[in-house]
């Protein structure tokens, strides 16, 4: 009998055994998988944030050409007033020294453009502390070409002026994905009198920022489809359907916001929570 139970005890103990390595080869095998689906998200996210920075780049180099145009204009027509006032005989040492000073200004900023345009896609990826204000007027900047070239008003009402502690110029990246989105509906639709509204804001609640546009609304259904990789209800031509899904992530996931969007009277309005 005591044979019998030492063997019964070693069956067992084998068994047990077999049931640990079997778990640990298991467990192995779904760490193993759950590591090889992490690294493909990874991946999947690192190419769409790479194309969603081509794109804008894109936009950006789109934007600088209308931020341009009208300093270059107005360089051309100061150099056509110098070359018309020395034929003529007419041509001052201060008159030159005013057209020197008014081509000075215009070239002082196209040279502020390019840097607003360099420090908007800087890679520095340290969290600061900054004033909401700061993001919300170095988009108007960057846009007000484009904007005025197809008549949209972007009004912007700062209510309150809140401090954020991130990385300014992804938020800066977050709004501008939302205007040029918001732009491109309204040039798509074809509508007079368009507009643009950014609001800044402080409740109980948390600290808000909203970007309202009169383009009449976002037809999908569920409207938070918007927000998935790849889905554009734009023409191909001019949307990747990546740049909302980018906004999603630099709000939420860098940045410690959320992001919603409704329609309204007018049209569609997106309201990022802090």
């Amino acid at each position: 009998i005591f044979f019998i139970f030492i063997y019964l005890i070693h069956k067992k103990e084998k068994l047990l055994q077999d049931i640990n390595r079997n778990l640990e080869i298991q467990i192995k095998n779904e760490v193993s998988i759950n590591l090889a689906k992490q690294e493909e998200i990874y991946e999947k996210e690192r190419l769409l944030a790479h194309q969603n920075r081509l794109a804008s780049m894109g936009e950006m180099i789109c934007n600088i050409a209308h931020q341009w145009r009208q300093p270059l204009t107005q360089i051309s027509s100061i150099l056509m007033n110098i070359e018309f006032a020395f034929n003529k005989k007419n041509l001052t040492s201060k008159n030159l020294m005013e057209k020197i000073d008014e081509a000075d200004e215009q070239i002082t900023f196209m040279s502020n453009t390019i840097d607003d345009f360099r420090n908007f896609f800087s890679s520095g990826k340290s969290k600061e502390k900054y004033n909401i204000s700061v993001p919300i007027e170095k988009t108007q900047r960057l846009l007000k070409g484009a904007l005025e070239k197809n008549s949209i008003a972007l009004k912007i009402d700062i209510e309150n002026d809140f401090i954020l502690y991130g990385y300014q110029n992804e938020i800066a990246q977050a709004l501008l994905n939302i205007i040029s989105n918001a732009k491109d509906i309204l040039i798509e639709r074809k509508l007079d009198n368009r507009l643009i509204q950014i609001k800044a804001y402080s409740t109980k609640k948390g600290n808000f920022i909203t970007i309202e546009d009169n383009a009449g609304g976002i037809k999908t259904t569920p409207i938070d489809k918007i927000f998935e990789p790849y889905f554009s209800t734009k023409h191909a031509s001019v949307g990747t359907g990546i740049g909302l899904y980018m906004t999603k992530m630099i709000i939420e996931k860098n940045n410690s916001g959320l992001i919603c969007v409704d329609n309204t009277h007018f049209g569609a309005i997106f309201t990022i929570k802090f």
